[in-house]
């Protein structure tokens, strides 16, 4: 029997993702993407995520939602404001806003990193998003920085 590869999009996979949530109020999938760095890495880690109600979501939440040009991404809530939710990758300085709530998709509730199953309950995690939220400036000056002494030599 001849074995059939076949690249399925994010986008394929929405509709099953989609329907689990509804059904299951839970799903799996597999982190893609560079944005949620140091945290995930591309395709070694996973996250649970969960169907929510919107009027639960609050600051340092990560969540799943759909971009207006259609591109689904995963990115943490650093604030919420007016016209919706201030979002920003852990591997980004620039925040992204306004996210509105019908764009939102649903929310992470825990992750498999390293092959190790963690809660965005445990204390250790939510220290973690404090820290990394708050050093964004830093890691701003860091990366001008860097970009400076490269052009230097």
């Amino acid at each position: 029997m001849r074995k059939i590869n076949k690249k399925v999009t994010f986008d394929d996979l929405m509709p099953l993702i989609t329907a689990k949530l509804g059904t299951e109020g839970i799903v799996r999938i597999l982190s893609m993407g560079n944005s949620m760095y140091p945290l995930f890495s591309h395709k070694r880690d996973q996250v649970f995520l969960e169907q929510i109600d919107i009027s639960n979501l609050k600051k340092y939440d990560m969540i799943l939602y759909q971009r207006d040009s259609g591109q689904y991404v995963l990115h943490r809530i650093v604030g919420i404001g007016e016209k919706g939710f201030i979002l920003r990758g852990d591997a980004q300085t620039v925040n992204e806003y306004p996210i509105r709530e019908d764009q939102v998709i649903a929310k992470v509730s825990g992750f498999v990193r390293k092959g190790r199953e963690h809660s965005c309950d445990e204390a250790l995690y939510r220290l973690y998003v404090l820290v990394w939220t708050h050093t964004v400036l830093l890691r701003r000056i860091y990366r001008k920085g860097k970009s400076i002494l490269r052009k230097i030599v």
